[in-house]
């Protein structure tokens, strides 16, 4: 890694709506709900909502990487085990 730290900058960002609970519940249980109960749905879920989106990526991430992403990657040799106390 850079000594240098660049701005953190975020990728594959999701968010969910009101409108996208409200579509679903309907969709899936035929009822109709108002924007504050799919918003206290969200409140009340997204915390494991957050856990299940960053096991999956890392699951996608994990599957998909590969050395031919990175060409010019540099293999990391062992640290001398005789430096070691």
């Amino acid at each position: 890694m850079s000594k240098q730290s660049k701005a953190i900058v975020g990728y594959a960002t999701v968010q969910w709506r009101a409108a996208d609970i409200q579509e679903r519940v309907y969709d899936l249980l035929g009822l109709e709900i108002t924007e504050d109960e799919a918003e206290d749905w969200l409140a009340t879920n997204e915390r494991p909502l957050q856990d299940l989106m960053i096991e999956r990526g890392w699951d996608y991430i994990e599957t998909r990487i590969s050395r031919e992403d990175f060409p010019h990657g540099r293999p990391v040799q062992p640290e001398d085990s005789a430096n070691e106390t």
